[in-house]
C-alpha cells in the first residue's frame, strides 16, 4: 500500500526511466497517546495464521491506513484488522471509533464506507530491529457509543400518524 500523490494531476504508472518530482517523506514517530485520525485507504487481504500455540488461524484481514496530523507533521499509521471471531471486539472497536457501530447493535461491515471517516486511536511506539514504529494499541470509542441510533421516524418532530398525509 502506498501513499502516492499524483504529479501534476497524473495518476498512473511511472516508467523505469520516468521523471519524478516529489521529495521523500520523513517517517514520523508520534508521541504515545490518543490521536485523531482519518481513514485514508483500506486493503483487503488474507492472514496466513500464526504459528504460536494460541495464535490466530488463517482468516480474512483488512489493512487500514490512518492519517494522523500532529505537531511533528502528518503520519500514516497502518493497522491490520483480522476478521475472526476471536478478535471481533477489535473490529467493533474500529467501527465504533468511526461512529458506525453502537453498543449492543449488530453491524454489517461495509469497508467501502470507512474511507474518509474520522475517529480516535491510542497510539503506542514499538521497537523492532532497532527502529521505532507507531502502532494502534486500541481504538477510542466516542462518548455516544452506548446510545442507540435514532431512526428518522423517531427524530421527526410531531412524528408520523397512520392515515394522515
Amino acid at each position: 500500500m502506498q501513499n502516492y500523490q499524483p504529479t501534476q494531476g497524473y495518476d498512473g504508472e511511472i516508467g523505469f526511466d520516468g521523471t519524478i518530482e516529489q521529495d521523500a517523506q520523513e517517517f514520523i514517530v508520534l508521541q504515545p497517546g490518543e490521536h485523531e485520525f482519518t481513514v485514508k485507504s483500506i486493503e483487503k487481504g488474507r492472514f496466513n495464521g500464526s504459528q504460536k500455540a494460541d495464535g490466530l488461524p488463517p482468516c480474512n484481514m483488512v489493512k487500514v491506513s490512518l492519517e494522523i496530523n500532529s505537531n511533528q507533521g502528518t503520519a500514516i499509521v497502518f493497522d491490520n484488522i483480522y476478521l475472526h471471531t476471536r478478535v471481533e471486539w477489535r473490529i467493533s472497536s474500529f467501527f465504533g471509533a468511526i461512529g458506525q457501530k453502537k453498543k449492543g447493535e449488530p453491524l454489517r461491515m461495509n469497508w467501502n464506507s470507512v474511507i474518509g471517516q474520522k475517529g480516535k486511536a491510542k497510539i503506542v511506539n514499538n521497537e523492532y530491529n532497532g527502529n521505532t514504529y507507531n502502532n494502534v494499541a486500541s481504538y477510542v470509542l466516542p462518548d455516544d457509543y452506548d446510545q442507540p441510533v435514532q431512526t428518522q421516524m423517531q427524530g421527526m418532530q410531531g412524528g408520523w400518524k397512520p392515515g394522515q398525509f
